[in-house]
Order: structure tokens, then sequence, then C-alpha cells
């Protein structure tokens, strides 16, 4: 007599949990280890969880239950944990809540510092950077109304500032902020978590007199950009006939105060695109003021374009009002007026308390693009999208998970010298990558089957046991 017995057969894209092991292995497993120490197993243990979340995030799936519904009818929790497949979503969105409530800044940067000393990847000069995110609900703890990166300045938001660690994708550490706080703020935090002796690359945001003075006396070094005003503004317009080349297109004068030196400098073609941005910006609005104008009475104010901001808790609408000037001129005369060049268009002048070589120090601040692709591939490809959850244990939760992933991400790539490799690029391979789970009757995994693994995803992921469940 024969017995049939029916199996169950199901593939899904499996690159995400396969980098998971594969980066936990380069580790020495230490990854796995410092989360399960960190929360509770609920049953399973907590980095079995972290992994299936993980593997979810980076096949760019936004919401917790999709994601889970699609684990469960493609195998893909079985190949996971096969205990975990007998619990429901609840218990998922629970390890969200338990990740964020045991201290998950602290508990990644532990992760990130493990990463970065078996690599050997230096971290003597590091970037600062802050972005926001919104939430689409209306309550939620720690969020408020404050500067919007995303341009919806009408939504509640958190602020998230990084450590991004030079020529790698790497993130050293992260602060999770209250929507209205100020990047200064945020800096003086992240500085903690830089190691000593560090040159941090920051923009014209954190640039400040307290900030300079913290960062010295802390014992690190600083490169920032500065605000063209006051002294600075007056100091520039000084320095424009004594600049002299230093490289193709750039100009630059500096100069020594006390400690700190400050380097002027003048971009030929930054100078051409802002002149261009302007008078094609004057050519569609001139012919609007003109109009305006004739309609008013002469001493009126005339209201255009309107700017939303945010301070605090409080919405400001601002409208540009054209000044008097413009009321006696014809539409030629003010296309002109607007569309007039400023001696300052293209200098931008960057300060640092150790870099004294000009060439140098444009090299280090331009290398700071580095930390916008960065942002790019959280909010795009690992969906670091607006959020709904309302406990910010759940918030820090989903940054958690998604700052762990970009790390994954990078740490394979650098392995591989993949690090000059688009993030968004890297994602898009391991998405490619299939696994087909066989199942037996008795809900038993029978057999593992990687298909599809080549180009870069083979680089990434090296030779791995996929029937190590």
């Amino acid at each position: 007599m024969k017995i049939k017995v029916e199996t169950d057969s199901k593939a899904f894209a499996g690159g995400g949990f396969l980098a998971f092991r594969q980066a936990d292995h380069l580790l020495n497993h230490e990854m796995c280890r410092l989360i399960d120490e960190q929360c509770p197993s609920r049953g399973v243990p907590i980095s079995k969880r972290v992994e299936l979340l993980l593997g979810q995030v980076i096949h760019g799936f936004k919401s917790t239950r999709g994601a889970w519904e699609n684990a469960k009818n493609t195998n893909a929790v079985a190949f996971v944990n096969q205990k975990m497949s007998k619990q429901n979503v609840r218990n998922f969105y629970r390890s969200i809540e338990d990740l964020g409530a045991a201290n998950s800044e602290e508990l990644y940067e532990k992760i990130a510092s493990i990463a970065l000393q078996k690599t050997g990847i230096s971290i003597a000069i590091v970037h600062a950077d802050t972005t926001s995110q919104y939430f689409t609900g209306k309550k939620a703890a720690r969020a408020k109304k404050g500067y919007s990166r995303d341009h919806r300045p009408d939504e509640l938001q958190i602020n998230v500032g990084i450590i991004q660690v030079k020529n790698t994708h790497i993130i050293s550490a992260y602060i999770v902020a209250p929507g209205n706080q100020h990047d200064t703020a945020i800096f003086v935090k992240l500085v903690y978590s830089t190691k000593l002796g560090a040159l941090i690359v920051g923009d014209r945001g954190v640039a400040s007199k307290e900030n300079k003075a913290f960062v010295i006396e802390s014992g690190r070094h600083y490169l920032f950009g500065e605000k063209l005003y006051g002294p600075v503004k007056r100091e520039a317009l000084a320095a424009l006939p004594l600049m002299k080349r230093v490289r193709e297109g750039y100009f630059v004068y500096s100069i020594k105060t006390g400690c700190e030196w400050r380097h002027y400098f003048l971009s030929e073609k930054l100078r051409e695109d802002v002149r261009e941005t302007r008078k094609r910006h004057a050519r569609t609005t001139a012919s609007e003021y003109a109009e305006n104008l004739s309609k008013k009475k002469r001493g009126s104010k005339v209201k255009r374009f309107t700017r939303i901001t945010a301070e605090g808790e409080e919405v400001i609408v601002q409208r540009e009002i054209i000044t008097r000037r413009l009321f006696s001129k014809t539409p030629d005369q003010i296309l002109a007026e607007l569309s007039k060049d400023d001696p300052l268009d293209g200098v931008f002048v960057l300060s640092s308390d150790l870099v004294s070589d000009a060439a140098q120090a444009l090299a280090e601040y331009k290398c700071k693009d580095e930390v916008e692709k960065v942002f790019c591939a959280l909010k795009g490809s690992l969906h670091l999208r607006p959020f709904h959850a309302r406990k910010q244990a759940c918030v820090d939760g989903v940054i958690f998970i998604t700052m762990l992933a970009l790390l994954v991400v990078s740490l394979l790539a650098f392995c591989s010298r993949a690090t000059g490799v688009a993030v968004k690029t890297l994602v898009e391979e391991l998405r490619r990558v299939t696994l087909l789970v066989v199942i037996s009757a008795k809900k038993q995994i029978q057999r593992v089957s990687c298909l599809n693994l080549d180009g870069w995803a083979k680089k990434l992921l090296g030779s791995m046991n996929f029937n190590a469940v």
C-alpha cells in the first residue's frame, strides 16, 4: 500500500533574510547576541523576529501587517523560525515595541561599533546631519511641528540625526528628537557618539560659536559650512579680489582668526547656476509683479508667494512683499531688478580648527554628499516613510529596524568591495534573490533552494548554507 505525502512548496524573495544571516556571520553572531540580551523573547528569540522584519523591509514592505501576511503566505516565517509561524501579528507588533522600549539607539550603536571594529573601517572623519520624518496621524509622542525637510510643515514630525562614516554608507550612531528641536541641539548629542580626535563635518545648520567650542572641549575637531551674514559676509566681500585658483573652477582665500581657519571659496559653476536660476525665476514672475502693481495704488503693499514655516506648535504663513522701489518701474525694469546679480553668488565659506589647507577642506566637505545619499536610501529604498504609530516605542522600533537594514547592506557592501555602488542598486539586487522552501505534511522544512543568485547579490552573500534554519 502506497501512502502519498503531500508537500507545500512556495517561493519568496529571500535576499533580505540571507543578508541578515551573512552580516551576523561576519560579526561572529554578535549582532543576534546583543539583540537577544536587550529584549524579551516572547517564545521566539527576538533576533529571529528582527530577521523577519528586516528581511521584509529590504524587500519593500511598508506595512507591518502586510509584511506579516506575506511572510505567512510564502513560508518566509517558517524559513526564519518554525515556532514563530504558529504565532499571530500581535506578537509581531509587540516585538517592534519591545525593540523601541529597550533603548534601541544604544543597542544600534553597540552593533555598529562591533561592525566597524571587525572590518577595520577608519572613523577618523565622520559626517553629521539631520533629516525629518512626518506623521499622518493626529497624536504621537515627541512628534511636533517644526522645520520639515519633507516639505510637510503642516504635519507632526520627528527629527533623526545621524553620524555617517566617511567613504561608507555605514551610520555609526543616530538620535531621535522632537520635530521642533533645532539642528544645533541634536548635534550636541551626536558629538558624544563620535570617536575622540575625529573630524566632524557638518553643514551650516550646526555652525555656531557654542557648537564649535563644545566640539573642541570634547576632544574632537570640526569642519563646518558657514552662513553668509554679518562679519562673515563682510569678510567674504573683502576676500573676493584676493582669491586665487585652488583647483579647476574654484578660487579661495584663507584667513586664520585665533585657532580657527576660514576658507572663502568661489565656485564658477555654482555662480552660473545661481544666476541662471535667478534669471529664470525673474522671467516667470516679473509679468505677475507688473500686473499686480498696475492694480494697486502707489504706496500700497502687494502680497505674493506664500511660504509656510513652523515654529514650535504654530504654523506661520509668510508672504513675500514687493517693496516700494518697484512701484514706479516698467516691466522691463522690474525684470532687471529681480534678475540683478549678487557679488556673492557662488561664494561659500568653510571653517575648521584643524584643516588649514584649503584644497583638503574643500575635498572633505564635498564628501559630505555621502550623507544625503544615505538619507535617500533610508527614505527611498528602505521606506522610512510617514509614520502611523502613536507610541514612541513603536516609532523607535521602526527606526531601529530600518537603520539596521541599512547597516546590514552597507556592511556586506564594504566586505565585498561594493562601497561605490548605490544602496538602491544593492537592495534591488537582493530583492531578485528567490528562496524555494518545501514544507512536509508534518509542517517540517524538507528542503531550501536558492534561485537566481548572481551579480552583486552573489558578491554580497557569498557562499551560504541555505538549509541552516
